[in-house]
């Protein structure tokens, strides 16, 4: 049976009789990251590493190229590695950017660079698949002005767009984002003290959630299920195990040592596994601690290791089922975030409901609208993104090419109109399990 949205094209336009096979295709990702593998950037290296989760082993993924000083890392929903590089040797040739990277390769693709960065240091990617990324801006270099920034970069493209800049950003230089969507940032303050901020990725405004306290040179954060969030603090780079990971309330700022000494020395940054967490250690080393019972254990150090500085875990894939625009139009409440980011530019949820509630007619921006709101809701949701993704950042990047706002009266009949209702042909069947065969859940 045809999902209900095929069968209103078919009738609306005669369009999809040019289009079988390309939008029905799901997109190649690389086949090269297992759930559970750790991912950790080391800027004296200039390069990758993957470790091995059980034996710590060390196994060089890419290094030098565009990688000038490589610092944050992200796990795309393309199955790629996303790394943000400053240029902090003066002998390098590399700039500041952006780099995408293939795990099973190590082939570096320049996605953004220069134009507005000065030093990228901290990537994430939010909920709905969009990528933001912190810049340091001449703080990296001593100068402790308020002039650091938040960007949203057009994975496509590499548009550069500023979300936030200066104020309480002194030296961002990490970013993780909350699991409703609220996005948290750590500075470093440029050697004072240092700061956790939340920053409205829809406004831009900035709200000091924690200042002060037990931080002195915080470099890293992640956020737990439970939206707590964890700092690593390097305290200074010194011989000694005098590290610390603090915890931050979210709702009142207050700072508590989780965990701290013996086999931390600089922890410069972290990330979740299953009932531990993994931290990346200028001190040559990862370390891996119980959430639990606090026992460090030191997984990999050594080796290849000169300076590592950012750490990921490759997550399991998303096992709920996607569900359809009527489904979210009808179900407000069960919105997982409350803004969306379409074509380049942010809608509120009001805006959004409002635009699925109006007919498409034969509006293609409308009709592609459409299944580009459900499909960011259902990646947001949890849903596995690995067969769709290109497939939405094409989307976004042809609605960027228009300056206004949605709807935009494009005509189904013509060529951009037909290329919109391609790919909402091919994010309808995903919205409809097709590319989910496996999912766990009602659709």
């Amino acid at each position: 049976m045809k999902p209900a949205f095929v069968v209103g094209i078919l009738v609306a336009v005669t369009l999809l009789a040019v289009l079988p096979g390309k939008a029905a295709a799901s997109p190649a990702t690389p086949s090269g990251l297992v759930p559970g593998d750790i991912y950790v950037t080391d800027d004296s290296a200039n390069a990758v590493f993957r470790i091995d989760p059980t034996t710590g082993t060390q196994t060089l993924v890419t290094s030098g190229g565009a990688l000038g000083f490589p610092l944050g890392i992200a796990i795309g929903p393309d199955g790629n590695l996303w790394v943000a590089s400053g240029n902090w040797v003066p002998t390098s040739t590399s700039e500041a950017a952006v780099v995408r990277v293939d795990p099973d390769t190590g082939t570096q693709t320049v996605v953004s660079t220069d134009d507005q960065f000065e030093f990228p240091s901290g990537i994430a990617f939010a909920p709905d698949g969009d990528l933001y990324v912190t810049d340091q801006g001449s703080a990296a270099t001593g100068v402790t002005t308020a002039d650091g920034s938040l960007f949203r970069v057009d994975p496509v493209s590499g548009a550069q767009a500023l979300i936030s800049h200066g104020d309480l950003l002194i030296d961002p230089v990490d970013l993780a984002f909350a699991p409703d969507g609220s996005l948290f940032v750590v500075d470093w303050g440029g050697g004072t003290d240092g700061a956790v901020i939340q920053v409205d990725v829809t406004t831009g405004d900035q709200t000091l959630v924690s200042s002060g306290g037990y931080f002195v040179n915080p470099t890293g954060l992640a956020i737990a299920s439970d939206g707590s969030i964890l700092v690593a603090d390097q305290i200074v780079r010194s011989s000694t195990n005098d590290g610390k990971i603090i915890m931050v309330d979210p709702e009142d700022g207050t700072q508590t040592v989780a965990y701290s000494s013996d086999k931390l020395y600089d922890p410069s940054d972290l990330a979740f596994e299953d009932g531990t967490i993994v931290v990346a250690d200028f001190n040559k080393r990862v370390v891996r601690i119980d959430v639990d019972s606090g026992t460090q254990t030191i997984l990999s150090s050594g080796g290849a290791f000169k300076n590592p500085f950012a750490i990921v875990v490759v997550p399991p894939p998303g096992e709920g089922c996607p569900r359809t625009p009527g489904y979210w139009k009808n179900h407000p409440d069960a919105w997982p975030v409350d803004s969306l980011t379409i074509g380049g530019k942010v809608y509120t949820m009001a805006e959004l409901m409002t635009l699925l509630k109006t007919p498409v007619r034969t509006d293609a921006s409308l009709i592609l609208a459409h299944q580009l709101i459900a499909a960011k809701l259902n990646l947001a949701d949890g849903t596995d993104p690995a067969s769709i993704t290109g497939t939405l950042w094409d989307a976004d990047a042809l609605l960027a090419d228009y300056a206004g706002r949605l709807p935009l009266r494009v005509p189904a009949s013509g060529s951009a109109g037909q290329e919109m209702v391609g790919l909402a042909y091919t994010l309808d069947l995903y919205n409809n399990d097709v590319f989910t065969p496996g999912c766990v859940g009602t659709s």
